[in-house]
């Protein structure tokens, strides 16, 4: 629903179709023809796999790789989980465990290969999922939703006024479930976070060949509350939303990858690029991202004391160590060319370029992508801490190979950082940028990013 009305007849009436010929309206909901209740042979069911071993731990056997399936069916990625057991193994001394944020929180990398082609690598996975958690996971989702990827503490019922609410929020920005000492365990599931696997078309398995997807555990991917990090994962499984159609829609697709030599599936993945080195009152971090279609950057930063310990939230505590303003460049081009203006007490300008990259600011619904609560430390009343996710959408138009290309360019993103005092810290950039899947007859693939 759009802010601004969209009309072909009066100013402020409904949106209306024109009649041929006689030129008169007729609203939306008073029109009674062209309906088809056809509907395609279709079933959905769950195909369970099991990971390739029966345990894993950070510091040994770390790859948890699963193999999809080929077949005469559609896999609907974006309703599909991965479910797993968390044994701590820490004895008392050690001390129970929490996961950071949640249980996306343990893995620092993925990887999806389709017939020997690596599709997507994903490093510092876990920092990007905390990311797209914190600007998009609203409170309500952390309270209920969430609460079985690990996202800790649930209340009751909903919270009935702002103070419950911020009082929630603030006692649970960065923490999740806890797992008692001396073998106690949690079972979990959490979304596929990754840009094949989050598109909207079903995977066509019957065309995709060899698939291997691998997420790695992170060597430390839980907060200790003792001297230790000793857990493992059990039972890994992928529960895939397995779509089954009648065989004449099964062939008519085989038949046109025949005829026309492919078909393409779009996504949007992500690249990360770290630096822990950059230091002064100006931060310069590169992000050499050579891609076709850059869309949008996302920028946090978290100290370096948090990711040494043992005690603290590594991947989901982000902080602004006194930046008052960003700018991304490529090529000399500055975006914006003013840069982005940010403090203790305002924050409205980073929020604005977050909102950007998930929706039109004159979308209703856009006002409610990016969480006020857990983003911006001064509004509704000072929950959440004092940082904002830097981010800044490149796309001019709506669309595939819209974005910024930096496939030929000279030199690679700049993120320059101004600020104000602030001490050690490492500078994750994020670059979302769109990808075509083209898959060949024999299962082959080509990759265009």
């Amino acid at each position: 629903m759009s802010l601004i009305p969209e009309t072909t007849g009066a100013i402020g009436e409904m949106p209306v179709q024109v009649l041929d010929q006689t030129k008169k309206y007729i609203p939306e909901g008073a029109i009674y023809k062209n309906l088809q209740p056809v509907a395609v042979g279709s079933r959905a069911d769950d195909l369970i796999i099991n990971a390739s071993a029966d345990t894993y731990s950070p510091g040994s056997n770390n790859q948890v790789i699963f193999n999809l399936p080929s077949g005469d069916h559609f896999i609907d990625t974006s309703n599909s989980y991965m479910t797993f057991t968390v044994t701590n193994n820490n004895n008392t001394t050690g001390g129970a465990l929490l996961f950071d944020n949640s249980a996306l929180g343990l893995f620092d990398r993925f990887t999806l290969t389709v017939s020997g082609t690596q599709v997507e690598d994903i490093s510092a996975y876990n920092v990007w999922c905390n990311v797209l958690m914190a600007a998009k996971a609203d409170p309500n989702y952390r309270m209920f939703a969430g609460s079985h990827m690990g996202t800790g503490t649930t209340i009751a019922g909903p919270a009935t006024n702002h103070a419950d609410l911020a009082a929630y929020v603030a006692a649970t920005h960065y923490k999740g479930a806890t797992i008692a000492a001396n073998g106690a365990s949690l079972t979990v599931s959490i979304p596929l976070v990754s840009g094949v696997f989050s598109q909207s078309k079903l995977l066509p398995m019957f065309a995709m060949g060899q698939t291997q997807a691998i997420w790695y555990l992170a060597q430390n991917g839980m907060v200790s509350a003792g001297d230790a990090c000793n857990y493992n994962l059990s039972a890994v499984r992928l529960v895939l939303r397995k779509v089954t159609m009648e065989p004449a829609v099964v062939n008519k697709l085989k038949a046109e990858i025949s005829r026309i030599g492919a078909i393409q599936l779009g996504y949007t993945s992500v690249q990360n690029f770290s630096d822990s080195s950059a230091s002064g009152n100006t931060l310069n971090v590169k992000a050499d991202a050579r891609k076709k279609s850059i869309k949008s950057a996302f920028t946090v930063l978290r100290t370096q004391a948090n990711i040494e310990s043992l005690t603290a939230n590594k991947y989901s505590s982000f902080i602004r160590n006194g930046i008052t303003k960003y700018t991304y460049s490529v090529n000399g081009m500055y975006y914006p060319s003013q840069g982005v203006l940010i403090n203790s007490t305002n924050h409205s300008e980073a929020l604005t370029n977050l909102k950007r990259c998930f929706s039109h600011l004159s979308d209703a619904k856009a006002q409610g992508i990016v969480n006020q609560y857990n983003i911006v430390s001064n509004v509704h009343g000072g929950v959440g801490g004092d940082y904002a996710i830097m981010a800044y959408d490149f796309q001019s138009v709506d669309g595939l190979q819209s974005g910024l290309d930096t496939k030929q360019s000279a030199s690679p993103i700049n993120v320059e950082l101004v600020r104000s005092g602030g001490g050690a810290c490492r500078v994750d950039v994020f670059c979302v940028y769109d990808g075509v899947l083209t898959l060949l007859p024999g299962g082959n693939c080509l990759v265009m990013d």
